[in-house]
């Protein structure tokens, strides 16, 4: 299954590492969201929105913990559950830049994650934050979640990897950098308050243990998975790409980068 929309082909290799990606995130955080939401999701019956759900890892999972709470997963491609998942869970085939068919302030709680790939700076700015903001209630908050492209400690073959996918995106007007301006999106916009911002560190490779190596995995996985679009750009032939692949893992565990990842979240206000 597949979507003209979604940057990255919706196979099973990739609905894989989304899955991946979720629990390593959530032992990197130790959570699966940072602001003061835990008393309306255990007892006040809140209305939750996952925008950009993908395989719906975080819905099932924030479902099964807390069943007082109702779950939706938003989606350009319909890669989530169709019908085995909890009954306070709802999966719907959507894009944000169309808008959505919610009232206004109908949402206690609307977590984006790694939308960076998804959304131009403009399509952030005048777009999904006006359409979030308009359907979250008053009182309600938005956190979004994002991590750094580039690393500390990242060598030429990371680097060359990364250059190929940053420039991949920036032909489709995407910006990978927009991490830095979603706290001004927050912070600008005349509805939200209270603003805050968190930072996690994730150290890469197998030197920093079973997480690190899983996390490398899973970056190779990603290149992997766009070998055909990226071994063109790069001049390889598949067999070249996938010699590159290993070099990159051996860079990794000797140069031992780490990364940075970010939750920013804040509250719409009441009056």
């Amino acid at each position: 299954m597949n979507d003209d929309k979604y940057f990255l082909p919706t196979i099973r290799d990739e609905i894989d590492r989304l899955h991946s990606l979720h629990f390593l995130l959530h032992h990197i955080w130790k959570s699966n969201f940072s602001s003061a939401m835990e008393e309306k999701l255990q007892w006040g019956g809140a209305k939750v929105l996952d925008v950009g759900c993908g395989p719906g890892t975080w819905v099932l999972e924030m479902a099964s913990n807390y069943p007082l709470a109702s779950f939706t997963g938003v989606d350009i491609s319909a890669i989530f559950p169709a019908e085995i998942k909890p009954q306070n869970t709802n999966f719907i085939h959507a894009d944000i830049l169309d808008g959505f068919s919610y009232p206004d302030n109908y949402f206690d709680f609307i977590y984006l994650r790694h939308l960076a790939v998804a959304l131009t700076d403009e399509q952030w700015k005048n777009t999904v934050m006006e359409e979030l903001v308009r359907i979250l209630k008053p009182g309600g908050i938005i956190e979004i979640m994002e991590s750094d492209v580039y690393w500390s400690n990242e060598g030429p073959i990371s680097q060359k990897f990364k250059s190929t996918y940053i420039e991949d995106l920036r032909s489709r007007g995407i910006n990978l950098f927009v991490i830095d301006k979603i706290p001004e999106f927050l912070q600008h916009n005349r509805h939200l308050v209270d603003f805050h911002q968190d930072t996690r560190q994730c150290s890469i490779g197998k030197w920093a243990g079973r997480v690190g190596e899983l996390t490398a995995d899973n970056t190779v996985q990603l290149f992997r998975i766009l070998k055909y679009r990226y071994a063109p750009m790069l001049g390889c032939s598949n067999d070249e790409y996938e010699k590159l692949l290993t070099e990159l893992l051996n860079e990794i565990d000797k140069l031992q980068p780490y990364a940075n990842s970010y939750r920013f979240w804040a509250t719409k206000t009441i009056i």
